[in-house]
């Protein structure tokens, strides 16, 4: 079947519309490409299809800056231009408000670019082979495959983990056919951007890895190498207004720098602006989103299940001696679970939810009725679910969306929210 591409929909299919009128979606296209595809599945009102081959490229694609772009499966829209991808992303976000969350009345969603559209994560997980002749391969698995996409370099990450790419690249080891993941990811540092290494073998025993480790820590950048269930020392992350923050090797933080201090004063200005004395953030991390108001004089109480990310907001907590900060590893429904029960009051709230969302939480929200929330989300589909329900008691103030991932699919948004006054 050939068909021509006519729009983006989350999460990164292209849609057309089949012979019989019905909507056939399938990865690999970008609008005004004219491809052949073959369908995999009758859904009813729609057919998810595979990408056989691009018959005519869209006059919209550019020429990619990544040598694997046509195999890796790690970026999807490497020759779309960035603008497009913007008002695409931008999309996603009003198409699922409407037709997930049947949002009709909300302000108009503002969106905020990446500064930098290339070499802005601070941290990638990259899958290893070890050849028979000890040679290393590192890279991304293939588009919807297991097979790796040897690189040398990652042209959306940034370039002091590009330095290690290129070195593990040329890495040999006494012995071959091996597997293991890498995750490198970039902090501050006392003196300098450092790269923190955690590797994940995949064959036993794991004494094959001590050359790899050996090499890979006489790496000038390297600050750390090691392995889960190690007990690593705290690295600074960051410099945060005057302070440090303080990150742990492996625990979630947000990838792009720049656009994650966008973020943060978008929500920073709200704050200031409802003057809260309290405030509780859900699903807190290592505090990446409240630690920014330790010297406010608001009383901050942070919620995470990781007890390593915990252990780093509590270790920037103890080395700065901020009184009203508090972060507890606890499961966040739980939580907020007994907070109704003993009818706690906060007056603000931060949430920064997982991919599924919040839907467990939203009966302890609605009995709460804390004041004012900065609703946080990397899904628009469960964002849009959430505050379908959400809007029964808030109202919507502001609608941002970021673009935290150039040339994916991925969009983060923030909904700032506001009591109704008749609640």
């Amino acid at each position: 079947m050939i068909l021509v591409v006519e729009k983006m929909i989350f999460p990164g299919k292209s849609l057309a519309k089949g012979e019989d009128g019905r909507v056939v979606l399938w990865e690999g296209g970008l609008p005004g490409d004219q491809c052949e595809v073959e369908i995999l599945k009758d859904k009813g009102r729609f057919l998810e299809a595979t990408l056989v081959r691009i018959v005519t490229p869209s006059p919209l694609r550019e020429p990619s800056v990544c040598v694997y772009s046509d195999t890796c499966g790690g970026c999807q829209w490497l020759e779309a231009p960035y603008a497009d991808q913007v008002e695409w992303k931008k999309s996603f976000v009003e198409d699922s408000l409407r037709r997930i969350g049947k949002i009709t009345a909300l302000p108009p969603v503002q969106f905020v670019a990446s500064p930098e559209p290339l070499l802005y994560r601070n941290r990638i997980l990259l899958r290893g082979h070890v050849d028979a002749a000890g040679q290393i391969q590192v890279g991304f698995f293939a588009s919807n495959s297991h097979a790796l996409v040897p690189i040398s370099r990652c042209q959306v990450a940034s370039e002091p983990i590009n330095e290690l790419v290129a070195t593990l690249a040329k890495m040999r080891l006494p012995s071959g056919n091996k597997k293991f993941r890498c995750q490198i990811q970039e902090v501050a540092g006392e003196s300098g951007p450092a790269l923190l290494v955690l590797l994940e073998p995949i064959e036993k025993p794991y004494t094959w890895t001590l050359p790899l480790r050996a090499q890979v820590a006489a790496h000038p950048r390297v600050a750390w190498v090691g392995m889960q269930g190690e007990k690593p020392p705290f690295f600074v992350f960051e410099k945060l207004n005057t302070a440090t923050t303080f990150t742990l090797p492996g625990i979630f933080q947000q990838i792009n720098t720049k656009q994650n201090l966008t973020l943060r004063a978008q929500i920073w200005d709200h704050v200031q602006q409802k003057k809260p004395r309290s405030l509780l953030d859900l699903y807190c991390g290592a505090g990446n989103l409240s630690l920014q108001f330790a010297e406010t004089g608001i009383e901050v109480t942070g919620v995470e299940f990781n007890a390593d990310s915990i252990r780093a907001a509590m270790h920037t907590v103890a080395v700065h001696g901020w009184p009203k900060m508090t972060y507890v590893a606890q499961d966040a429904t739980r939580y907020l679970q007994r907070q109704v029960q003993q009818s706690a009051r906060f007056e603000y709230l931060i949430v920064d939810p997982p991919r599924s969302g919040m839907k467990e939480l939203i009966p302890f929200l609605l009995q709460l009725r804390i004041p004012s929330l900065a609703y946080v989300s990397c899904n628009p589909a469960t964002l849009a679910r959430d505050l379908g329900q959400l809007l029964e008691i808030y109202e919507t103030e502001s609608v941002i969306a970021f673009d935290f991932f150039p040339h994916t699919y991925h969009v983060e948004t923030l909904v700032l929210l506001s009591l109704r006054k008749s609640m």
